[in-house]
């Protein structure tokens, strides 16, 4: 499966599972749900997966969703980001809940162009509100790829909506979220409300099941089926065990049981149904079938015949085994957090599957598969066997160490607070004195992951900049202050068009080397310490100009004539 398709199937299946968590009880309520998608347009919705955008998918996905809506639940729609660049206040209700115009609903959402920022937080308590929610049952959908832009506390507006609402529910998805911080945000909007988080980024656990969503009627009714009510009988009953003698445990209790048809060729055909549990226990339409049943990455496939009158038991085995993977950045230091990313290979070298946190474990069927460790740019590998119903553990150690890098314009302050940009390079330059860059950060308060060994650092502010040498050794944190022996040069020239920054001498070739220009009458930026000349221009013309000697740590505001 191709990476925009696999991402594509398990974005559908999350906001999909989501819109139908209620699904059963729903089935049995004259009445519907009432629900309104709350949808990211803001400017980081133009991100690409595999060469397509986010928006992209979006659309596509929210189309299958129209698709599919039961005519008795409501929908409406909620946008933020999309007619503005920098607002708070860009939110639209685009369509009120209500009964689905499915023509309508799309040429709404077809219409949608990102730009501004993400209020993510009011654009769930505008929702809220429109689905009279101090009235009314009501669930909220929020589908965003960041964190909260715009000043509110989710979890405080999460938890006052709580307290204010009859039965509302805030359900959220994380869609290709690239900030650690916006995850404890979802999580809490959901948390809060009784709703549940989920992540698109785990498509290979989830792309499996997204066609039980297919199913109008949202499964089985929990096995009863009949006009009376009661109790029916059952034609298909199964339990799935990892190996022969093996049963599942947590966190691997929960397998997708996929029903698909027969072809006369004994092929596989068209999906009819699918179920969830290590039981299973269902009243099915006879005929033959393709069974596949999957948990986590292991999975086995059936050929089945179900008939009207007679039960049919099966307890299937999965083949399988467990890995469990733990990390260190050296033999001395374990890893923590969330930030380091698991991958699975088959010995091919193929992806296959990817988990993240400082320790992960996978359900496989038996074979031989190769283990990857990165965080930041460190990594490590290993491969290893699967064995049926056997728990392997590996220790992957990365070698590498942690880089914490800030800046200070003068030797005792001031600190570098705001726009800076750290490069990490090779230690080591080329022939030509050029250094391979190896990590890029745009934040005044840098931290690398590096594997053990010399680099080169760099930080940047406005025009000013400094590097230094640094070894990083494995396990260790090093900590590196930069000094930029750099101050601020504030210039201004009412009605100029631009402002240079040049050396006050010129060089023996009677050049004035450049330091910096704006497009602009006026100028507020970082400059190394030194003697410079400051001249506005209109028009290639030189408006006026004024020497200026900058101090470290000191600002200088000048305004020319």
């Amino acid at each position: 499966m191709k990476p925009v398709r696999s991402f594509l199937l398990a974005y559908a299946y999350l906001v999909f599972a989501l819109l139908n968590l209620t699904g059963h009880a729903a089935a049995q309520q004259d009445e519907g749900e009432r629900v309104i998608l709350v949808l990211d347009a803001s400017g980081s919705m133009w991100g690409q997966i595999d060469g397509r955008s986010k928006i992209d998918i979006a659309k596509e996905v929210v189309g299958k969703i129209v698709a599919k809506w039961r005519p008795q639940d409501e929908l409406g729609l909620v946008v933020y980001g999309h007619r503005e660049k920098g607002s708070c206040n860009d939110i639209e209700v685009m369509r009120e809940p209500g009964p689905l115009d499915a023509a309508s609903y799309m040429k709404a959402v077809n219409g949608i162009s990102p730009k501004g920022k993400t209020p993510m937080t009011a654009a769930v308590k505008l929702a809220a509100e429109a689905l009279k929610y101090t009235e009314k049952k009501a669930t909220v959908v929020l589908v965003s790829d960041g964190i909260e832009t715009c000043g509110l506390d989710p979890c405080s507006i999460a938890a006052e909506l709580e307290k204010t609402g009859v039965a509302l529910t805030v359900h959220t998805v994380g869609f290709a979220v690239d900030d650690e911080k916006a995850k404890p945000q979802l999580e809490c909007l959901a948390k809060e409300t009784g709703g549940d988080y989920v992540t698109a980024d785990n498509s290979d656990e989830l792309e499996i099941a997204i066609t039980k969503v297919i199913d109008e009627g949202g499964g089985d009714n929990g096995g009863k089926t009949g006009d009376d009510g009661g109790a029916a009988e059952f034609n298909f009953i199964g339990h799935v065990r990892m190996a022969e003698g093996k049963e599942l445990a947590q966190p691997f209790d929960n397998a997708n049981w996929e029903f698909a048809k027969r072809n006369a060729d004994g092929s596989k055909g068209e999906w009819v149904r699918t179920e969830y549990g290590i039981d299973v226990k269902i009243k099915a339409e006879p005929g033959d079938y393709i069974l596949t049943v999957i948990d986590d990455l292991a999975r086995v496939e059936i050929p089945v015949t179900i008939d009207a009158q007679k039960t049919l038991k099966i307890e299937p085995s999965l083949e399988a085994g467990i890995v469990s993977l733990t990390g260190q950045f050296s033999e001395e230091a374990d890893l923590s957090g969330d930030g380091a990313a698991w991958e699975i290979a088959g010995p091919d070298g193929n992806w296959i599957a990817t988990k993240y946190g400082s320790a992960a474990s996978f359900l496989m069927n038996t074979g031989s598969y190769l283990a990857r460790l990165s965080l930041g740019n460190a990594k490590a590998e290993q491969p290893f066997t699967i064995a049926a119903g056997q728990t392997q553990n590996l220790v992957l150690t990365l070698g590498a160490g942690t880089l914490a890098v800030t800046g200070i314009f003068a030797e005792g302050g001031p600190d570098v607070t705001k726009d800076a940009t750290v490069e990490v390079s090779e230690g080591e330059a080329d022939i030509s004195g050029e250094r391979k860059s190896i990590a890029t950060k745009y934040d005044a308060n840098s931290v690398f992951q590096l594997p053990a060994g010399k680099y080169h650092v760099t930080m940047k502010v406005g025009f000013a900049t400094a590097a230094q040498d640094i070894e990083i050794k494995p396990g260790q944190q090093t900590a590196l202050k930069i000094n930029l022996n750099a101050g601020y040069i504030a210039a201004s020239s009412p009605g100029a068009g631009e402002i240079h920054v040049l050396a006050k001498e010129k060089d023996i070739q009677g050049e004035q080397k450049e330091f910096g220009m704006q497009w602009a009458d006026t100028m507020d930026a970082a400059f190394n310490a030194g003697s410079y000349i400051v001249r506005a221009m209109k028009d290639g013309a030189v408006v006026g100009e004024k020497p200026v000697d900058l101090a470290a740590g000191k600002r200088v505001e000048i305004t020319i004539p």
